[in-house]
């Protein structure tokens, strides 16, 4: 969880935000015990299908790191996901990373898209902390410190 919320917060604090009323940064990464690895962004297609065979039918955690500056004040949350991956045979894994999709996902999956989604057997905790972002516990978070116009379409560029 450290490792996840200092990426998110070295992101925030790499960029000029102080003109903008609210600034989010976040960051996500797949924790697999039984390995007792960390799997960020795979830099290119065999990294990918290495991640993908390392996930094959385990359980692993997505975790998300969000920071958020608000009104000159700091909030932050950590939300952690448990996912478990079916087997499928390897010639899946490798049109799926012939794709081009995992490139740009922690783990190497993106459970939104139509690979992903059939790689996942099952999920305990929040979806979207799996496709990259926990919107419901930001909001949980932020709600009572946000203004109902920052959402009023018609305000807002």
């Amino acid at each position: 969880e450290k490792f996840v919320m200092n990426m998110a917060r070295n992101k925030l604090y790499s960029v000029d935000f102080h003109s903008y009323d609210i600034a989010v940064a976040s960051d996500t990464i797949v924790y697999i015990s039984t390995y007792d690895v960390v799997l960020g962004k795979p830099k290119q297609a065999d990294n990918a299908l290495k991640m993908l065979k390392m996930l094959m039918g385990r359980r692993h955690s997505v975790i998300t790191g969000v920071v958020v500056h608000l009104d000159g004040r700091e909030y932050s949350l950590v939300e952690t996901t448990h996912v478990k991956f079916r087997i499928v045979p390897e010639g899946f894994l490798r049109a799926y990373v012939n794709t081009g999709m995992p490139l740009d996902k922690a783990g190497g999956y993106g459970i939104q898209d139509r690979f992903g989604a059939i790689l996942v057997e099952s999920i305990i905790g929040d979806y979207y902390n799996v496709v990259g972002f926990p919107v419901g516990r930001v909001w949980q978070l932020l709600g009572p410190y946000v203004s109902p116009e920052l959402f009023d379409n018609q305000q807002h560029k």
